[in-house]
C-alpha cells in the first residue's frame, strides 16, 4: 500500500489504560511502521503552533499532567490539580483548555499549569461525561453524553441519544441526537462524528441529514481526515473482557467510497486520539526512547 502520509508527517495515536495497567501510551506511525514514543497513559493531544499538548492519565486520580513537547524533547510538565479524567486539550486564545470529565468541567490553563477560568456543567461529577473538544469558528465547542443530573446517569440508561455538540459560551446544540459521541471534526461543510455506542462514524449536515458513513467491531474515537485517508482509532466493545491477547487498531478509509483500506493494531487497552504531526515534533517527544514495531497491513 501507498503512504498516504505527506512527507514529513507522522500520525500520532494515544492510548491509555483506564485500570491504570501499562497499555497506554503514545506511538508514532510513519506509513509503515509503529513506534513507542512515550510509554505514559495519555488522551487528548493536540499539535499547537509548534508543540505538542499532551493530557497525561492518571487512573482513580482527582489530578492530572499537562505535556508540552517541542522538537528538542519536553519543555513543560505541569501538575493539574482538581482535573481528573481528562478526556481532551486544546489552545484557544494563548490558553490551554483541558476537559476535567470527572468534575464536570472545562478548565483553561497556563502552560505552567496555573489555572485562569473554569466553566461548570450542571449536575453531579461525571453526569455528563464531557469529552472532545473542537474550534469551530472561533467558537470552543464541546462532546458531552447528555446533560444528566446524576453521576454517570447516561450509562445508566444504556448510552441513550442524549449526546450532543454545544458551544461552552453560550450552551447551545450544534448538534444533538448522538450516542456517545466523540471527535467532531468539520470537513467539506459538514461534521464527521464518531457516534461511539453505535460503533459507527457518522456524517451529520447542515440541513439535519444524518449518514452512517461506516461502522466497526468496537469503539472508535479519535479521527484524522487527510485528502488520501479518513484514520479511525476503534478500541475494544465497551464493558469486553480485557485480557493481554487485545489491543485496539487504527483503522484507514477511502473518503471517497468509504471502505477499508487497511488497519494496523496498537497495543494499547484504549485509543484516544489521533493527531498528525511533523515528523521532528514526534522525535521531541520520544526523548531517545524507540521501540518500533514492523507492522503489516490488512
Amino acid at each position: 500500500m501507498t503512504t498516504p502520509l505527506r512527507p514529513g508527517q507522522m500520525l500520532l495515536v494515544s492510548g491509555f489504560d483506564p485500570a491504570g495497567g501499562e497499555r497506554g501510551g503514545v506511538f508514532g506511525w510513519d506509513g509503515r511502521d509503529l513506534t513507542c514514543l512515550d510509554t505514559r497513559s495519555t488522551t487528548g493531544l493536540r499539535n499547537a503552533a509548534g508543540v505538542l499538548l499532551q493530557c497525561g492519565w492518571m487512573a482513580g486520580s482527582d489530578h492530572s499532567e499537562l505535556r508540552v513537547s517541542d522538537t528538542r524533547g519536553t519543555v513543560t510538565q505541569a501538575h493539574l490539580d482538581d482535573v481528573g479524567n481528562p478526556h481532551d486539550v486544546i489552545s484557544v486564545g494563548g490558553l490551554v483548555a483541558v476537559v476535567a470529565t470527572a468534575q464536570n468541567q472545562v478548565a483553561w490553563f497556563r502552560s505552567d499549569g496555573d489555572r485562569i477560568r473554569t466553566w461548570q456543567a450542571q449536575g453531579e461529577p461525571d453526569s455528563w461525561h464531557l469529552n472532545s473538544l473542537v474550534l469551530h469558528r472561533s467558537r470552543l465547542l464541546a462532546c458531552a453524553f447528555g446533560r444528566f443530573r446524576r453521576r454517570k446517569e447516561w450509562d445508566m440508561l444504556g448510552r441513550p441519544a442524549s449526546g450532543c455538540l454545544f458551544d461552552v459560551e453560550s450552551g447551545s446544540t450544534i448538534l444533538g441526537g448522538l450516542r456517545a459521541p466523540h471527535t467532531p471534526r468539520f470537513h467539506a461543510g459538514s461534521w464527521l462524528v464518531c457516534n461511539s455506542a453505535d460503533q459507527a462514524l457518522v456524517q451529520c449536515s447542515a440541513d439535519g441529514r444524518r449518514q452512517v458513513l461506516a461502522t466497526f467491531p468496537g469503539w472508535p474515537r479519535g479521527l484524522v481526515i487527510t485528502p488520501d485517508a479518513v484514520f479511525i482509532g476503534v478500541s475494544p466493545p465497551r464493558h469486553a473482557v480485557y485480557n493481554a491477547g487485545v489491543s485496539s487498531s487504527v483503522v484507514l478509509l477511502d473518503p471517497v467510497s468509504w471502505q477499508v483500506i487497511t488497519e494496523f493494531a496498537v497495543p494499547v487497552r484504549e485509543i484516544y486520539d489521533l493527531e498528525l504531526v511533523p515528523v521532528g515534533l514526534a522525535r521531541g517527544l520520544a526523548a531517545g526512547r524507540r521501540a518500533v514495531l514492523h507492522l503489516s497491513g490488512r
